[in-house]
């Protein structure tokens, strides 16, 4: 069984507002990156803030699972092991409610080089990306356990505890040759000009 935690997170300082809310020609993101997730997992859980941050969005309309933090304050990593606690599948896709355009096939590709493993992350323009990632649900709750009691709340601080995979750059441009997948919605000019390019 697969299981994927999107994070849903909080209300964005520089958005004003829940960023799953928020509108891609005529969609909401979050409804963007459940439909794609879902093409690759059996199951989806839904990370909030609080239970109050998940009443009166359309949540119900699909079949997911919500989980408030466990902890305050904690920011993706707590969103994460709250998530991930929730989740049957011993393998759980990692996925921001803000990347619109992830494609299913990366996680499909991604959960394939997890496997045997505690892992599977991209590296982009020589860069990490947590968030979009697979990881083996008990080996990543065990890291996160440890970073937070060192009070260190970088999702790549667990890597060095773990057996991650890096997936290259060149991997993912085979299916996503734009990058496509790691388009992330900071602001409203971000989301204004995706709509533009996609028109």
């Amino acid at each position: 069984m697969r299981s994927a935690v999107v994070l849903y997170g909080g209300k964005s300082a520089r958005m004003g507002a829940d960023k799953g809310k928020l509108e891609l020609k005529g969609r909401p993101l979050f409804v963007w990156v459940l439909e794609s997730i879902s093409q690759v997992v059996d199951e989806v859980v839904i990370s909030v803030s609080t239970r109050g941050q998940a009443e009166g969005i359309e949540f119900r309309d699909y079949d997911v699972i919500i989980s408030p933090d466990e902890r305050q304050g904690l920011g993706p990593i707590g969103g994460i092991l709250s998530g991930l606690k929730r989740c049957r599948g011993e393998y759980v896709a990692v996925a921001p409610v803000d990347a619109p355009l992830i494609k299913p096939q990366l996680y499909e590709m991604l959960f394939e080089r997890a496997e045997w493993h505690d892992g599977a992350v991209p590296k982009i323009r020589g860069y990490w990306e947590p968030l979009v990632a697979v990881y083996n649900k008990n080996a990543m709750i065990i890291a996160i356990g440890k970073a937070v009691l060192n009070d260190t709340l970088d999702i790549q601080s667990t890597f060095p505890q773990m057996d991650v995979v890096e997936v290259a750059q060149r991997e993912i441009e085979i299916i996503d040759s734009d990058l496509l997948s790691f388009t992330n919605i900071n602001t409203r000019k971000d989301l204004e000009n995706l709509e533009l390019n996609m028109n």
